[in-house]
């Protein structure tokens, strides 16, 4: 019944289109397919306007063909869900232009990884000098303190009542002294700051360029009695990775990147050929501010094994070998 109503339908538009086309010239023919109120696919010249408002029918031609594709309109929730992958992969975007211009400029800067240790050394130094600069405020502090300290033990002495301008010398010398530490104190984190930050341009520039890359060896056979247990990355890695690999072959993965967008995959994983093949079945994304995106996915990867010995696994990541330790 529904055919026969389709085809007359269609006859019918036809039909209507062709007498339009002779009398007004050879306009393109137009027919919309789409589902009325009574759940009918109708075929027609024409649309109701509040069906075309909500979307979901197609444009076809005389003899049929696909025209256009009209998708159905999102509902509210539908249309939450895309702002927040529109504001994902905004962020990630965003992500991807500062670490191209980040590694652009340290291209520019530096011509080797000596390079970079040596502006280390030199930023590190020159911490260090104002240190001990700091040291020497804090050895004056100190001496004119205990003569301030002196002269109150000696009205002391005498019987005297301790002057107020040299009990408050000695107050404020005291809390000069205490301050003087606490810049020292940030003068060595500020150090130890340097020292990381340039470790991690040394890491970035040899990725980059290849300069001192250690040999990767061949991928090595594994078993799922091997694998299976908790893996966390190493430092080598800018993300921070944790697998668990349950011996019933399902699978989770966090992945904590540097931007502080979180990911967490669901699915099942298997040793194949010298690898790790990963099928991810969703996925959960947290971006800097706390939102949080799912989506379910059918998508499976192959990770070649390059190392492994007791709890070591060397797992590449993205071209790149990342190490990880067995967690107890």
């Amino acid at each position: 019944m529904m055919q026969s109503h389709i085809k007359w339908g269609l006859i019918f538009a036809v039909t209507c289109s062709l007498l339009t086309g002779l009398a007004w010239g050879a306009e393109p023919l137009r027919f919309y397919r789409f589902v009325d109120e009574s759940g009918n696919l109708v075929i027609s010249n024409s649309i109701p306007p509040h069906l075309a408002a909500q979307g979901g029918y197609t444009v076809i031609d005389d003899k049929g063909r696909v025209l256009e594709k009209v998708p159905k309109a999102l509902t509210p929730e539908q249309l939450i869900e895309k702002k927040q992958q529109d504001l994902i992969r905004e962020a990630l975007e965003q992500q991807q232009a500062q670490q191209e211009a980040r590694d652009k400029t340290l291209l520019t800067l530096y011509s080797s990884t000596d390079d970079i240790e040596r502006a280390m050394r030199r930023q590190v130094a020159e911490i260090e000098d104002k240190i001990k600069t700091i040291e020497g405020d804090i050895r004056r502090t100190q001496q004119n303190k205990g003569q301030k300290e002196e002269q109150a033990a000696n009205f002391e002495r005498s019987g005297r009542q301790v002057p107020k301008r040299i009990l408050d010398d000695i107050k404020q010398l005291d809390e000069e002294s205490k301050r003087l530490d606490k810049e020292i104190e940030r003068r060595r984190k500020e150090q130890e700051e340097v020292k990381e930050k340039f470790a991690k341009d040394i890491e970035r520039f040899r990725m980059l360029t290849g300069e001192d890359t250690p040999e990767v060896p061949e991928p090595v056979d594994i078993s799922k009695e091997d694998l299976h247990g908790i893996w966390i990355s190493g430092a080598v890695s800018d993300t921070k990775h944790e697998l668990i690999l349950t011996q019933k072959g399902s699978l989770t993965w966090v992945a904590n990147a540097p931007s502080g967008v979180r990911t967490l995959s669901i699915g099942h994983w298997k040793p194949e050929q010298q690898a790790l093949l990963i099928t991810v079945n969703s996925r959960q994304v947290t971006d800097q501010q706390g939102k949080v995106a799912l989506e379910q996915v059918a998508e499976q990867k192959r990770y070649p094994v390059k190392g492994y010995q007791s709890n070591i696994m060397v797992l590449e990541i993205e071209g790149k070998a990342i190490p990880f330790s067995r967690s107890d």
